[in-house]
Protein backbone atom coordinates (compact mmCIF):
# COMPACT_ATOMS: atom_id res chain seq x y z
CA UNK A 1 0.00 0.00 0.00
CA UNK A 2 1.36 3.40 -0.87
CA UNK A 3 1.63 6.31 1.51
CA UNK A 4 -0.81 8.22 -0.71
CA UNK A 5 -3.64 5.81 0.04
CA UNK A 6 -3.07 5.65 3.76
CA UNK A 7 -3.07 9.45 4.03
CA UNK A 8 -6.42 9.91 2.29
CA UNK A 9 -9.61 9.81 4.30
CA UNK A 10 -12.66 8.20 2.68
CA UNK A 11 -13.96 11.48 1.21
CA UNK A 12 -10.60 12.41 -0.32
CA UNK A 13 -10.12 8.86 -1.59
CA UNK A 14 -13.48 8.99 -3.35
CA UNK A 15 -12.71 12.43 -4.81
CA UNK A 16 -9.35 11.18 -6.11
CA UNK A 17 -11.01 8.16 -7.69
CA UNK A 18 -13.74 10.28 -9.31
CA UNK A 19 -11.03 12.54 -10.70
CA UNK A 20 -9.19 9.53 -12.16
CA UNK A 21 -12.35 8.32 -13.86
CA UNK A 22 -13.02 11.84 -15.17
CA UNK A 23 -9.54 11.97 -16.66
CA UNK A 24 -10.00 8.53 -18.15
CA UNK A 25 -13.19 9.46 -20.02
CA UNK A 26 -12.38 13.16 -20.51
CA UNK A 27 -15.68 14.16 -18.95
CA UNK A 28 -17.06 15.18 -15.58
CA UNK A 29 -18.46 12.28 -13.60
CA UNK A 30 -20.44 11.86 -10.40
CA UNK A 31 -21.36 8.71 -8.52
CA UNK A 32 -24.70 8.59 -10.33
CA UNK A 33 -23.10 8.68 -13.80
CA UNK A 34 -23.73 5.45 -15.65
CA UNK A 35 -20.88 3.60 -17.30
CA UNK A 36 -22.85 3.71 -20.53
CA UNK A 37 -23.41 7.49 -20.36
CA UNK A 38 -19.70 8.21 -19.93
CA UNK A 39 -18.68 5.65 -22.58
CA UNK A 40 -16.39 3.72 -20.24
CA UNK A 41 -15.41 0.71 -22.33
CA UNK A 42 -13.38 -2.37 -21.43
CA UNK A 43 -10.09 -0.78 -22.47
CA UNK A 44 -10.85 2.22 -20.25
CA UNK A 45 -11.51 -0.19 -17.37
CA UNK A 46 -8.14 -1.89 -17.86
CA UNK A 47 -6.39 1.48 -17.94
CA UNK A 48 -8.30 2.57 -14.83
CA UNK A 49 -7.18 -0.58 -13.00
CA UNK A 50 -3.55 0.30 -13.70
CA UNK A 51 -4.05 3.95 -12.72
CA UNK A 52 -5.73 3.02 -9.43
CA UNK A 53 -2.84 0.70 -8.60
CA UNK A 54 -0.17 3.22 -9.58
CA UNK A 55 -1.70 6.32 -7.97
CA UNK A 56 -3.64 4.91 -5.03
CA UNK A 57 -1.89 1.61 -4.39
CA UNK A 58 -5.11 -0.40 -4.52
CA UNK A 59 -4.90 -3.61 -6.51
CA UNK A 60 -8.06 -4.57 -8.32
CA UNK A 61 -8.77 -6.56 -11.45
CA UNK A 62 -10.72 -5.46 -14.48
CA UNK A 63 -13.10 -8.31 -13.67
CA UNK A 64 -13.92 -6.56 -10.38
CA UNK A 65 -15.18 -3.51 -12.30
CA UNK A 66 -16.50 -4.84 -15.59
CA UNK A 67 -20.04 -5.45 -14.32
CA UNK A 68 -20.47 -2.05 -12.67
CA UNK A 69 -23.40 -0.05 -13.99
CA UNK A 70 -22.53 3.28 -12.34
CA UNK A 71 -19.46 5.21 -11.31
CA UNK A 72 -20.66 4.83 -7.73
CA UNK A 73 -20.44 1.04 -8.04
CA UNK A 74 -16.87 1.40 -9.31
CA UNK A 75 -15.98 3.71 -6.40
CA UNK A 76 -17.55 1.32 -3.88
CA UNK A 77 -15.73 -1.69 -5.34
CA UNK A 78 -12.36 0.05 -5.21
CA UNK A 79 -13.08 1.34 -1.68
CA UNK A 80 -13.94 -2.21 -0.58
CA UNK A 81 -10.64 -3.48 -2.01
CA UNK A 82 -8.86 -0.65 -0.21
CA UNK A 83 -10.46 -1.71 3.08
CA UNK A 84 -9.35 -5.30 2.58
CA UNK A 85 -5.80 -4.11 1.85
CA UNK A 86 -5.85 -1.89 4.96
CA UNK A 87 -6.89 -4.85 7.11
CA UNK A 88 -3.74 -6.81 6.19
Amino acid sequence: MTDTTTKLDDTDFEAALLQMISRQVADTVVRESTVKDIDLDSLDVVELVHTVDAELGVRISAFDLVHAKTVGEIVDTVADKRSVSDDR
